[in-house]
């Protein structure tokens, strides 16, 4: 082989190293993979016959993928807990009682992104998503638990709009679950996105879910930009 066809030849290879199969183009990126910490105070979660209500705490994992000019997949799991549980008087514990609830989710889907003018991002998204429940409580020298799980499909619509090293978005989403009222209803996320660097990113937002606030704080790496 020729020095001129092994130069074209690693020339070829850092292309498909550098652009792969995933869509890389100008503009906000899709293609990320982030960690999420999330606190919310809440009185709305059913579970069984109970209302578990106190400080949740959420950690998790998603990311998503651009496949096209448009079209992007994602997906992500999370874990939380429960502290400070309160409202289980409806099932008839009269007394103090040790008290705590996990919850985990998962989901996955596809979503479509359009950038009418520069350095904007509109987008709507739709997909699967599971979530459970479990209060675990101790009274006295019984124990016991009561545990809900559902699953659906989940909806959104967001905006993303970039100032240089600042981004700034909101995404509305609707959630449809098999179990009545096992997280039901509407969210809304707002909040703000600085790079440190290109492919490096802190956000910070507020989140409002089924009357309930709280925030969340993550990292995101854009392994595509």
């Amino acid at each position: 082989m020729g020095s001129h066809e092994r130069i074209m030849k690693a020339i070829a290879i850092a292309v498909v190293l550098n652009i792969g199969p995933i869509y890389a183009a100008g503009g906000l990126s899709y293609s990320y993979v982030e960690g999420i910490y999330a606190q919310l105070e809440t009185d709305s979660d059913e579970v069984g016959s109970a209302t578990a209500g106190g400080m949740m705490r959420e950690a998790t994992i998603r990311g998503a993928a651009r496949l096209t000019e448009h079209l992007f997949v994602y997906g992500g799991f999370s874990n939380g807990d429960l502290s400070d549980v309160n409202g289980l008087d409806e099932l008839a514990l009269a007394a103090e009682i040790d008290a705590s609830a996990t919850t985990s989710a998962r989901s996955i889907g596809a979503g479509l992104q359009l950038e009418p003018v520069a350095d904007l991002s509109l987008y709507a998204r739709a997909g699967y998503v599971s979530r459970k429940v479990v209060v675990s409580f101790t009274l006295g020298d019984s124990q016991g638990f009561a545990d809900k799980s559902a699953d659906g499909v989940q909806a959104a619509i967001g905006a993303r709009a970039s100032f240089g090293r600042m981004e700034l978005f909101a995404e509305g989403v609707h959630t449809d679950l098999s179990h009545e009222q096992q997280g039901d209803g509407g969210a809304l996320e707002i909040g703000f996105e600085l790079d440190f660097s290109p492919r490096l990113a802190a956000r910070a937002a507020y989140l409002s879910i089924g009357g309930d606030e709280g925030f969340n704080l993550s990292a995101r790496w854009y392994y595509r930009r």
